[in-house]
């Protein structure tokens, strides 16, 4: 797994957060998922999912933590996607899947 490429308290704790969101998931799910390396990267936040949660914190430094995914990948973690599901049922349910993946990502921050 992925460790800290540059030694920097922001990477270390970048690393550490994705590592939580792991671990959380698969305890929450049963699901595992592995931490690619090239997925680690210091840039501008940009997603090719259309969903999003965030978490603000302040402190010594200021900032937020994001997961990002898939919303057909966020209502399978919860067993409520169905094959061939509309756009409209998907949204129908999007409250279900997006409070567990706010609470993943409240566990995951801890």
């Amino acid at each position: 797994m992925l460790e800290n490429p540059k030694n920097s308290h922001i990477s270390t704790h970048t690393v550490v957060f994705a590592k939580n969101v792991i671990q959380t998931l698969e305890d929450m799910t049963g699901v595992s998922f592995v931490l690619k390396e090239d997925s680690f990267q210091e840039s501008s936040f940009s997603s090719s999912f259309n969903m999003i949660a965030h978490i603000h914190f302040v402190g010594t430094i200021e900032g937020d933590y994001l997961l990002s995914l898939n919303e057909v990948l966020a209502a399978k973690l919860i067993d409520a996607y169905e094959d061939g599901m509309s756009e409209q049922n998907l949204r129908e349910i999007r409250a279900d899947y997006g409070d567990f993946i706010k609470e993943v990502l409240n566990t995951a921050v801890g």
